[in-house]
């Protein structure tokens, strides 16, 4: 059965990466919620997908520039929610069944994220995913039991290479570009295969034609009513 990972919680009922966006997806059943990881001014993490807030709240904040209170008082859709902390969505996580696929926008986030998911207990419900060779580098040598994942949007010319060096788990690739030959490659090397952004019939046709492990998608409980009606899930 396919699995149906929230790509930002429930961004077309909620704003994207927040709180009420994760807790959407829950209720509405996903498998797995993606979400992105940033660091601001100091040390905090926060979990969004822009280094600026322009694009989320109308605002020209920069997360490089900002301090933490100046970042927290950003309202975010018509619930004031703000951006949160990675701390907070572990914590929404932690004693359920929820599965979290953490992106990594920066390098160099690495070990502080694995050292509060160890903190919190919670890392048998982690995937790490990047577009970064080299954070899932880092990770092989450092967490080598943690499950990580590439990111691809093109294919690389030399992606059975990045796949050996990572030991990720898992290939992300873009649905655009989810073709036989990256298909083969994976599969030949054990990974399994997790596609983004799939939130139409066309697109979730192609992912079930290669037999994906899982899709990322907007729409979840649109995926699977689809799926209910093709007879690609239970």
């Amino acid at each position: 059965m396919i699995k149906l990972y929230a790509h930002r919680g429930s961004p077309e009922k909620e704003p994207e990466n927040t709180i009420v966006s994760f807790k959407r997806a829950i209720r509405e059943k996903a498998e797995w919620i993606e979400f992105d990881v940033r660091k601001g001014k100091k040390k905090h993490l926060y979990v969004v997908h822009d280094d600026n807030l322009q694009r989320i709240a109308g605002h020209d904040i920069s997360l490089k520039k900002a301090n933490f209170t100046e970042v927290r008082k950003v309202k975010l859709g018509s619930k004031n929610e703000r951006v949160p902390l990675l701390e907070e969505v572990l914590l929404l996580a932690k004693d359920t069944d929820i599965m979290l696929n953490i992106e990594l926008k920066e390098k160099h986030l690495e070990r502080e994220i694995i050292d509060m998911i160890e903190h919190y207990e919670i890392s048998s419900q982690i995937i790490i995913s990047s577009f970064f060779h080299l954070p899932l580098l880092v990770l092989a040598d450092y967490r080598p039991k943690l499950k990580t994942a590439l990111l691809i949007d093109e294919p690389p010319a030399d992606l059975k290479a990045w796949l050996i060096e990572t030991k990720v788990n898992y290939l992300h690739p873009n649905i655009k570009h989810l073709t036989d030959e990256t298909v083969k490659i994976a599969r030949s090397l054990r990974k399994k295969i997790n596609t983004f952004t799939v939130n139409s019939k066309k697109d979730l046709k192609k992912a079930l034609q290669y037999k994906v492990h899982g899709i990322f998608t907007n729409r979840v409980p649109y995926m699977r009513k689809v799926l209910k009606e093709m007879g690609g899930e239970d």
